[in-house]
């Protein structure tokens, strides 16, 4: 029946923003000081969930297209005009699976934000060294665009012949 391979298909979601979850929490504890192989093995795990996550979420969208219309209802139906085509207990579980995903939701939103922000902190912190570094070691030309050579004060020609 359609309604268990929807509900399938949303256990399989519920898994897959866990995931994101999981992965964003080891984000969130990454020390200041970590390895860019720490954040690019969780940047990983973040982009695989996502991409499990936006592949189910499509076939979500095929299977309840494929009920609304052997049903008679628009494509577009929400899940609650889906319900009355389950029996009692499927209708509960998608009714349960849509409040956990929507709880999953609500935790990975914030802490995503939380994350990127302080990733644009550390970002900021190296642009700000580069430019530091930049100051610092400017070096201006030592040939004027005459072609002739301007010395530095301070500084001093050798030559040497041979």
């Amino acid at each position: 029946m359609n309604h268990e391979r929807l509900i399938q298909n949303l256990e399989a979601q519920a898994m897959g923003y866990r995931a994101m979850l999981e992965a964003l929490e080891a984000e969130a504890m990454l020390p200041a000081s970590c390895s860019v192989s720490d954040i690019a093995a969780i940047q990983q795990e973040k982009e695989k969930a996502v991409s499990q996550v936006k592949q189910l979420e499509q076939q979500r969208l095929n299977v309840a297209q494929e009920m609304a219309l052997a049903a008679g209802i628009t494509a577009e139906a929400k899940l609650e005009e889906l319900l009355p085509l389950c029996d009692p207990l499927g209708a509960v579980r998608l009714m349960d699976l849509k409040r956990e995903l929507l709880l999953l939701v609500d935790h990975i939103n914030p802490l995503a934000r939380e994350n990127a922000e302080k990733a644009q902190v550390r970002a900021n912190c190296f642009v700000e060294v580069e430019d530091n570094l930049h100051r610092v070691l400017q070096r201006t030309n030592l040939y004027s665009k005459a072609g002739k050579v301007r010395p530095k004060s301070g500084s001093v020609f050798f030559h040497r012949s041979v």
